[in-house]
């Protein structure tokens, strides 16, 4: 199975695979990446900028679709991230 044949992968292994920290991985999935004003910025096809998971068990897997339209629109438009509260 290739990379791009992935659909989800363990939390665990995708703070691993992203080398993102869990507090910004759960900022992702609680939050997305907000605009200045606290909204949920979209992608170019207008879907919200979170990262999206599935819940089997009690195992959350990270949809790593949504992991590459973050990095896409990074790609395409720079924005630090930041946690919110800090600066």
């Amino acid at each position: 199975m290739t990379i791009d044949e992935i659909i989800t992968v363990p939390k665990r292994e995708f703070l691993e695979m992203s080398g993102i920290g869990n507090t910004k991985a759960q900022e992702l999935i609680n939050t997305g990446i907000t605009d200045d004003d606290g909204n949920v910025m979209t992608d170019d096809d207008g879907k919200p900028l979170k990262l999206e998971t599935v819940a089997v068990g009690s195992r959350i897997l990270i949809i790593v679709e949504s992991w590459r339209r973050i990095v896409e629109h990074q790609r395409k438009y720079p924005v630090k991230l930041k946690l919110r509260g800090r600066k």
